[in-house]
């Protein structure tokens, strides 16, 4: 994410659970594929988790994004 994206987040993490709830997850998704990633070979159940968990992310990094632009626009 962005730098402004991540000021955004920052500002609003407290004040909205379910921002705060999927910036903790996202992270924690992050940290994951990171770990996949760095392997040398994956096994076939690994590499359909790691698709999953990208997609997954994405999905939650959508409604991150969806969540500030309606704080930004109340």
């Amino acid at each position: 994410m962005d730098k402004q994206t991540l000021d955004l987040i920052a500002e609003n993490r407290n004040a909205h659970p379910e921002l705060d709830q999927l910036v903790t997850e996202h992270q924690a998704l992050d940290a994951k594929v990171a770990e996949l990633t760095e392997k040398a070979f994956l096994s076939d159940e690994e590499d359909a988790e790691l698709h999953r968990m990208k997609k997954e992310k994405l999905q939650m990094r959508d409604r991150i994004e969806e969540i500030l632009h309606q704080r930004a626009s109340a």
